[in-house]
């Protein structure tokens, strides 16, 4: 029972590392209070990162960071990359694109403040084929009810290496998507009407980043061949206003050696989304991390190598889906006058028509970045 607990937490700890679901399993008080470590090097030249925190009871799940390590990354090469602490137990450093070699093993070493040492084994960058293409079809997808059909669309992924290709991936996928605010900021109302001259429009418009709350790994070993067609990624419903004006879906593919893949894969296995939190009994995923100044310690979490392919796409005024998202925006008609505003909810936006106060409006109708956004657009959006 206590291995069941312990990969349970595993996979909690890397959800937090890279954005997926967290869980909540009970963990007892013997598993809590280890080292976790996550991080990687790629083959993309500029910062790498690594994560160093302790493990926590997940009744009440704290991320508790470790500052103050000595980081460092080397490679079976004799180079050495030390790390700097730029956040609390968040550690960088910047590695030119020379010392990132498809072939080359990379390893870390920790030392804590409290003079524990924590190492890896060494970790081949394999290399990857490049992501083939991504897109999607419409359509339709039973819900748990069976009772009405979620309409959308669901995303795939092409793949087409060399037989000089690892056979192993995981995946990350990001969207990020263009929503409005529709009314630009004409007056408001704080026991006096102030009119905004010019009108400000700033803020109609904003983009909002996620990444997908899911697990997703690949396996190519038992194909004839280093190509897969047709990989499901996420599917996005007709009741979101993420399709509404414009979408984007970045996907970062991670070529993996053979045991970081099965790390990772066990992780996804073990995943709720997938099979239910306890709908089957988990096999215990072991990491290549060992504390060397106590071994029977264990260390949670991997520290590994990959080359990186990147594919992004856009996606507009999505064919034969209707979109059925609920309007963010509540506005109060004035009938009695402005001075019926409860006070609470002064400063207040005001909607002008013909020059006239109109309606009281909430926020969200004028500002889109209170619902979570920027109102900066991204660098890759297009015009």
């Amino acid at each position: 029972m206590i291995k069941l607990k312990k990969i349970l937490f595993i996979a909690s700890i890397i959800s937090i590392a890279s954005c997926i679901e967290e869980y909540k399993p009970i963990i007892e008080v013997i598993d809590t209070n280890k080292y976790v470590v996550y991080g990687s090097i790629t083959d993309q030249e500029g910062y790498q990162t690594v994560k160093i925190s302790y493990a926590t009871n997940t009744i009440g799940p704290q991320y508790i960071p470790i500052s103050g390590c000595n980081v460092q990354v080397s490679d079976d090469l004799g180079n050495l990359f030390q790390f700097t602490e730029y956040n609390p137990g968040e550690y960088k450093t910047w590695i030119n694109k020379s010392y990132l070699n498809i072939g080359t093993s990379y390893k870390i070493d920790i030392i804590t403040p409290e003079g524990t040492e924590i190492s890896s084994d060494y970790d081949i960058m394999p290399n990857g084929a490049n992501i083939d293409s991504v897109y999607y079809l419409r359509e339709d997808k039973p819900p748990s009810d069976f009772e009405i059909y979620n309409q959308g669309i669901q995303f795939y992924l092409n793949l087409k290496g060399s037989e000089q290709d690892s056979r192993y991936y995981k995946y990350t996928v990001k969207e990020t998507w263009e929503y409005h605010a529709p009314f630009p900021r004409q007056a408001y109302y704080d026991s006096q009407l102030h009119f905004i001259i010019p009108e400000d429009s700033t803020k109609m418009t904003c983009w909002k980043t996620e990444f997908i709350k899911s697990i997703y790994t690949l396996s190519l070993v038992n194909l004839s061949e280093s190509k897969y067609l047709m990989y499901p990624l996420n599917f996005v419903k007709n009741n979101t206003e993420r399709l509404a004006w414009c979408y984007s879906l970045l996907v970062e593919q991670y070529a993996l050696s053979e045991h970081a893949y099965l790390f990772h894969d066990e992780i996804k296995n073990n995943n709720y989304d997938n099979a239910g939190l306890y709908k089957q009994q988990p096999a215990l995923v072991k990491g290549n991390l060992i504390n060397i100044t106590n071994p029977n310690q264990e260390v949670l979490g991997y520290f590994f190598a990959s080359s990186v392919s990147t594919k992004r796409i856009f996606i507009k005024n999505v064919e034969d889906l209707t979109l059925t998202y609920p309007d963010m925006c509540v506005t109060f008609p004035l009938m009695g006058g402005l001075r019926r505003i409860p006070r609470s909810a002064r400063p207040a936006y005001i909607r002008i028509i013909d020059g006239y106060p109109y309606a009281r409006l909430e926020d969200a109708c004028v500002d889109c970045t209170v619902r979570g956004g920027t109102n900066i657009k991204p660098e890759f959006w297009p015009n």
